[in-house]
């Protein structure tokens, strides 16, 4: 077998996945579901930095139990809907979404197609991965969130249009 068809039959599935959750996510859509999710995030109550904060909390949470792709294919509309509706800037919520995705997806082996990739050729557990990751990955998250907060703190204070 030569390299570049190794490489091919390592990463073809990865790349089969996202396209097949872009297409889920052109359906989803279509049909509204981003439009009324971000109708539920957006009736949290608190200023903008509150909505910002459980929308990274969300984006977390379905990386680690989903993957990275699917949070920023899927929770990126939401997240930029609900910034639009709370009348708040949505370059916090774009940046927020994919930096706190990639960060999360650290900390178990199928949170990342690339964590995957890697993990393709060591065979350990994923209790050995999350041993090895947890301390790592909360790390990397927790401070993520902070420079974000700080990059942001303007944007997310700002008075809110219209």
């Amino acid at each position: 077998m030569t390299n570049a068809r190794a490489a091919l039959d390592q990463t073809l599935p990865a790349f089969v996945l996202v396209t097949a959750l872009l297409l889920i996510g052109a359906v989803a859509a279509a049909d509204g579901l981003f439009a009324a999710a971000a109708r539920r995030l957006e009736r949290l109550p608190g200023p903008p930095v509150a909505l910002y904060l459980a929308t990274l909390g969300l984006v977390a949470g379905v990386t680690i139990v989903l993957n990275l792709d699917t949070a920023v294919v899927f929770l990126t509309p939401i997240a930029l809907a609900a910034a639009t509706r709370r009348g708040v800037p949505r370059a916090p919520f774009l940046y927020g979404t994919v930096v706190v995705a990639n960060g999360a997806s650290l900390l178990l082996p199928g949170s990342s197609l690339t964590n995957l990739i890697v993990l393709g050729t060591e065979h350990v557990s994923g209790g050995v991965y999350l041993a090895r990751m947890a301390a790592p990955a909360l790390a990397a998250l927790a401070a993520t969130v902070v420079v974000l907060l700080v990059r942001f703190r303007g944007d997310l204070h700002a008075a809110v249009v219209g």
